[in-house]
């Protein structure tokens, strides 16, 4: 019987193959080999949420969808008990509760994390991720990594950060660290900039219609008499069509 990793990968194996998207091109998306990669389509390795997460944007997949095998049906509201939710489980290392899996087209994905304790002095891995993301401290202590600067967040504590940027965290001080991560996606950010985009095109299209509106208005308009030039001849004036010289 598959475990959840094993389910995943297939998931994910699947996806690709249905996109016609090659493995080649999503080990380069992971910063992997070819070979690496295809570890976690078979569940052989722990796919992180990082992972996960790069996957179903690639895929065009609400992240659920990978996790569970169901699509979101819920477009207005969820509720998620205390405890509850859609767990991430892996083999080791941190342990993620989906708090709104149900809601479709969400902009963000909301995340109660547990990071298990670690010494003071492990390393951090980093990673990178598109968007921003939220992180509040509910119980513990939290070091986090963000390129070469580091800070330690105690409960009640939070930090807001462009998760582009390398970044990694561990819990310290010899207990878990429970913490609330809320991952902003960069679908948010795009789609203001598409807006505006759009309605300086359309406002563009407006001008450039109304002027030509116009200018076939003016077209259409009958012929204004022109000035008439007046000449000198013995004592009566006459038109200069009637001048002859």
């Amino acid at each position: 019987m598959e475990n959840q990793l094993q389910q995943m990968g297939r998931r994910i194996r699947e996806a690709r193959t249905v996109l016609d998207i090659s493995v080649a091109e999503m080990a380069a998306l992971h910063h992997l080999s070819e070979e690496e990669y295809l570890k976690h389509e078979t569940g052989d390795v722990d796919s992180s949420f990082t992972f996960i997460y790069r996957c179903a944007d690639r895929f065009g997949l609400d992240i659920s969808a990978l996790v569970t095998g169901e699509s979101p049906h819920l477009s207005f509201y969820t509720v998620t008990r205390r405890d509850k939710g859609t767990p991430i489980r892996r083999r080791a290392g941190f342990e993620y509760l989906h708090k709104a899996a149900r809601l479709k087209n969400r902009h963000a994905e909301p995340f109660l994390v547990k990071a298990p304790a670690e010494d003071e002095n492990a390393p951090i891995h980093l990673s990178t991720h598109a968007g921003q993301e939220f992180d509040y401290v509910l119980r513990g202590t939290l070091k986090c990594k963000f390129e070469d600067k580091e800070e330690i967040l105690h409960a009640g504590d939070s930090v807001y950060y462009d998760s582009g940027h390398p970044h990694g965290m561990i819990a310290i001080g010899g207990d878990d660290c429970d913490f609330l991560a809320l991952v902003v996606k960069e679908f948010c950010v795009s789609t203001i900039v598409d807006a505006l985009l759009y309605l300086l095109f359309d406002g563009l299209c407006l001008a450039l219609i109304a002027s030509l509106a116009f200018f076939i208005f003016l077209r259409r308009q009958p012929a204004q008499d022109a000035p008439t030039t007046l000449f000198q001849r013995g004592n009566r004036l006459v038109p200069a069509t009637l001048f002859v010289t």
